[in-house]
This record gives C-alpha cells, structure tokens and sequence, in this order.
C-alpha cells in the first residue's frame, strides 16, 4: 500500500551500492496519480509505461519541465517530482518510464553495436536498481536510433521472472513511442504518452488534464460567426458557419458568407457550401 513504508534499515538502497538510489518520496497527489497510473496499466502482459514528454536541447539549462508536454504533468504530478537520481541523461528526446512492478529490477545502459562480433555491448551501467520507481530517460527520438554509435537499452525483470529490453524511441513517421513486444506479439509496455494534447496552447493544459474531452454534437448546434478578409482581397467579409447536428457523432453544415456592410434586408451570400462533418476520438486525447 502507498502508505505503508519499509524500515530504514530494509529500504533498497540504504547502505547500498552507489548503483543503488533511495525510492523517491512524492506527495500524497503524485503518489496517487502514480497509483491510478499503475492501475490503468495493469494488463496481463505489461510489463511497464511509457510516456513521450518532448524534446529539450542543450540550451534549456536543465529547465526540462518547462519544454515538456504541460497537460502530462498535469495529470501526472509525480513526474515533476521525479529526482535528480533517477532522471538519466540532460538533453535530448525525454521520456518517463513506469514500471507496473513496484519491487521490479530495472537497468539502463548506454549500448553499442560492435560490428565485429556482431553482438550488442554494454559501454556504460547508466542506472540500475531493484525498486521499479518512475525513472525519467534522454535518449534518441527517430526510429533510426540504431544509426548512432551508442544508444540507450532499458531491461526490467519483475518478481515473477518475467523480462523485457526495450530501446527509448520514436517511430519517425507519427511520432508515436515504438512499443515493446514479447516473442510472441504480446505488448509488453503501455503508452501513456498524451498526443492529443501535444502542440494545443499552455493555457489549455488544466482543461484537458481535468478530462476535458473536447466538442459535441450539442455543443456544436446553431451558427458561428466570424470576420476575416475575403480571399485574396482586402474587403472584410462576415462568414457564418451553420452546424446541423443528427446525432452525437456528426451531421451536416453550412457556410454562407457575405461582404461586410451589405444590405441586411436583401439575400446577399456571395456564395454557400454544404457538405458534412463528424468527429473522431484521439486516443487519450480530445475529440475532435
């Protein structure tokens, strides 16, 4: 249970080896987003959680929880509260890392393919521990990851000898995280990554994060209206935007528009369009 704490003198870690961190202590709101997290991502076969968080350059100073994904943390407090031991790198693609098992032993190296041997070499033990804490890893963003000289390699062994190896990265083509498989196909991680809410301006971050879940089809109804230039001239035209819903998942809509200052007494659309519109769910993000 969350609140149940080892004694000092049987927590991993204490009077350990260096390679060994103390758990990491969150407040009661991390810890419980931490729980729920878990729970959410208890399948039969996963293994751990993985979110994308962005990308911080060498020139963020170590500020990396501004240029990270806003909603995320906010839905995910313990993320921001993740220490200095168990964050892995300064710069670069960053992702967090959930194991489900909290007893779990989890390694991160810095590999290299050696050509020679045609085998994979550890150059460096990055990070290696026998508690499953929430760990916040740089590493290589594109799915070409292997085209670099080194690369980092994540292992997790749970209590139940159960194990996996899965290499931070990105599938280049959407953006999305390249999952873990077993031998069998099995998905052996869980994305948590909040795509639908990446790009959206900061200030949206709180709605969507206290499960804002974007526009419906009652929400849509009537006309909306709006002024811009009309093409490519410099008149100002007035657009209005008629939306007909016929059920919750879509409908038909119209748009008329005209110059501003014509005849309010007289039918002056310059032109209208029909046509149809509908929405469509974003995995773990707005509808849209």
């Amino acid at each position: 249970m969350p609140d149940q704490k080892l004694p000092e003198k049987l927590r991993p870690g204490v009077g350990g080896s260096d390679m060994q961190p103390t758990p990491t202590g969150f407040s009661a709101e991390a810890e419980q987003s931490l729980v729920w997290l878990r729970e959410r991502m208890a399948f039969p076969q996963t293994m751990f959680g993985a979110a994308f968080l962005g990308y911080t350059g060498e020139a963020s100073d170590g500020d990396w929880l501004s240029e990270t994904d806003q909603a995320a943390l906010q839905k995910y407090p313990f993320i921001s509260e993740i220490d200095t031991g168990h964050i892995i790198g300064n710069d670069d693609y960053l992702y967090c890392l959930v194991p489900i098992d909290e007893n779990a032993t989890v390694s991160v190296n810095l590999m290299r393919w050696d050509s020679k041997s045609d085998t994979e070499e550890v150059i460096e033990v990055l990070y290696r521990s026998e508690v499953g804490d929430p760990l916040l890893i740089f590493a290589a963003g594109g799915d070409d990851a292997y085209a670099y000289l080194s690369y980092i390699q994540v292992q997790i062994v749970d209590n139940a000898g159960n194990s996996c190896v899965w290499e931070p990265q990105l599938y280049t083509s959407t953006g999305h995280i390249v999952p873990c498989f077993s031998e069998n196909g099995d998905y052996l991680s869980f994305d948590f990554t909040e795509y639908g809410w990446q790009g959206v301006p900061s200030e949206l971050a709180p709605w969507l994060a206290d499960g804002w879940s974007g526009v419906y089809a009652s929400g849509l109804g009537g006309s909306w209206t709006t002024q811009a230039a009309a093409w490519d001239t410099d008149r100002i035209a007035n657009y209005y935007l008629w939306f007909f819903p016929e059920d919750e998942m879509g409908g038909t809509v119209e748009l008329y528009w005209e110059y501003e200052g014509a005849d309010p007494s007289k039918t002056t659309w310059e032109e209208v369009w029909r046509g149809f519109w509908t929405t469509t769910s974003v995995m773990d993000g707005p509808v849209m």
